[in-house]
């Protein structure tokens, strides 16, 4: 009987430790998730704004227009983005 009792106090532990790292394990997926949601949010911004950039310098160019402080500063943003 207590063999069988202390086989049974094994065993929940065994299902305890299964567990813990399970949730460990999604406690940090749930971590980098927000993580990677907070960091998409940062990118999201400046990508919109270089789009824009690009949108306009080409838009300037089929009209002959051509900015050379507005390439140099899509570039340093370009190269601050990636």
């Amino acid at each position: 009987l207590e063999a069988k009792a202390l086989q049974t106090i094994d065993t929940d532990r065994d299902a305890q430790d299964d567990k813990q790292p399970v949730s460990a394990l999604q406690t940090q997926i749930d971590q980098l998730q927000q993580k990677a949601a907070e960091v998409g949010k940062s990118i999201e911004s400046p990508i919109s704004y270089v789009a824009a950039l690009i949108t306009t310098q080409h838009n300037l160019k089929e009209q002959g227009i051509n900015f050379e402080q507005e390439n140099a500063a899509l570039k340093q943003l370009t190269t601050q983005v990636s």
